[in-house]
């Protein structure tokens, strides 16, 4: 065979590949998870809603209402993070490269932000080094989307 012939049998199984089974997994376990904590701050919202209206409330007084501002706040972040992610996710899933930025920027803000919570609690700890080990899997597979 000449140099050639080697060269379009090699671009055709490039073409053919098509996307890792490994992106496809991480991307189902990545739904999962942010999914999961979606569901996580939609619930710890409504918790600090009817909160804000019970007898803890009335205990807390005015600070309670600028508290519950902050806490919500954070909430919409960590929904709005954990969408970027799962966008991302989508479109690697699929097999394009600009999903990873998304999901770099989402997870990575995530990660960071358990990690620095890291030090009140052992779970945010854990939950900051799963999300950043997430971010270096789907790293490691960017050769093979386009």
């Amino acid at each position: 065979m000449s140099d050639f012939d080697e060269i379009l049998e090699t671009e055709e199984d490039k073409v053919t590949q098509g996307v890792p089974e490994l992106v496809k997994v991480l991307a189902i376990l990545s739904y999962i998870g942010h999914g999961f904590l979606i569901i996580i701050m939609l619930v710890g919202m409504a918790f600090f809603a009817s909160a804000s209206n019970s007898s803890l409330g009335a205990l807390m007084g005015a600070q309670m209402n600028g508290m519950l501002g902050v806490i919500i706040v954070i909430f919409i972040l960590f929904i709005g993070l954990s969408i970027i992610s799962i966008i991302g996710a989508a479109k690697m899933q699929k097999g394009k490269k600009i999903g990873f930025v998304l999901f770099a920027i989402g997870s990575g803000l995530l990660g960071v932000f358990f990690l620095l919570s890291g030090a009140q609690q052992f779970t945010n700890l854990v939950l900051g080094l799963i999300i950043i080990g997430m971010v270096i899997a789907f790293g490691t597979q960017l050769k093979h989307l386009k």
